[in-house]
C-alpha cells in the first residue's frame, strides 16, 4: 500500500511538473513573439535610439537624468521643428552636466524643465514616442565621443595600525568595496551568471 501511495505521488509530481514545463514553454513562445525588445550599449550603438525618436510623428515625452548626447539634442529639435510635441524633464541637481543640452533645447523651442526640487534627484531614463512605445534604460544618454565614468567607491585612508598586533587600531573600520562595472556602464558587458541548478 506505501509503495502504490508513492507512484501515486510521484505520477503527481511528474504531470505537475510536465505541465509547469508545458505552461513555461507557451510562456516562452508568447514572449519571444512580444513588442518588447532589449538593446545592450555600447555594443549595439545608438542608432537604434536616433531611429526611435526620429519615428515620432505626435509626441515624444522624455525624462533623463544625464543628458550630453549631442545628436539626440539635434533630433529632439529636429522633430519640435517638424510639429511634432517635445517635452523633457532633466535631473535638477545635474544642471552642470544638463545645461548644454537644457539651452540647445530651449533655444529650439522645445519644452524642457529641470526636475522639482521636492526630489533628491530624477533618476529617471525614458523616452516615450506618440505616446505608444517606450524606450527605458538604465544609461545616460552620453555622446559616443563623451568619455565614460565609471563610479567607484571612494577610498579611504588606511586606519592606523597598532604597534604590538599591526592590526588596525579600529576594528570597526572596513575597506570600501570597488563597485563592479555593469551592464550600463561602457565597457557594456553584464557580469557572469552562474547557472543556480
Amino acid at each position: 500500500m506505501l509503495r502504490t501511495v508513492k507512484r501515486r505521488v510521484l505520477l503527481a509530481c511528474t504531470a505537475g511538473a510536465l505541465a509547469a514545463m508545458t505552461g513555461l514553454a507557451a510562456g516562452a513562445a508568447r514572449a519571444a513573439a512580444s513588442d518588447f525588445s532589449l538593446m545592450i550599449l555600447p555594443d549595439q550603438g545608438e542608432g537604434a535610439i536616433y531611429s526611435f525618436i526620429n519615428s515620432a510623428t505626435r509626441s515624444i515625452d522624455m525624462t533623463m537624468y544625464e543628458l550630453r548626447d549631442t545628436t539626440v539634442v539635434t533630433d529632439l529639435v529636429n522633430r519640435e521643428k517638424a510639429g511634432v510635441q517635445v517635452r523633457v524633464i532633466l535631473d535638477g541637481a545635474q544642471t552642470s552636466v544638463n545645461s548644454s543640452a537644457f539651452s540647445a533645447l530651449q533655444a529650439g523651442g522645445v519644452g524642457v524643465t529641470y526636475s522639482s526640487s521636492a526630489f533628491v534627484y530624477t533618476h529617471q531614463k525614458t523616452i516615450s514616442v506618440d505616446g505608444a512605445e517606450s524606450f527605458i534604460s538604465t544609461g545616460n544618454l552620453d555622446s559616443p565621443t563623451t568619455p565614460p565614468h565609471v563610479t567607484t567607491a571612494p577610498s579611504t585612508p588606511t586606519p592606523p595600525t597598532s604597534p604590538r598586533s599591526g592590526r588596525s587600531s579600529t576594528p570597526t573600520s572596513r575597506r570600501p568595496r570597488s563597485r563592479r562595472p555593469t551592464a550600463t556602464t561602457w565597457s557594456g558587458r553584464p557580469p557572469t551568471r552562474r547557472p543556480v541548478c
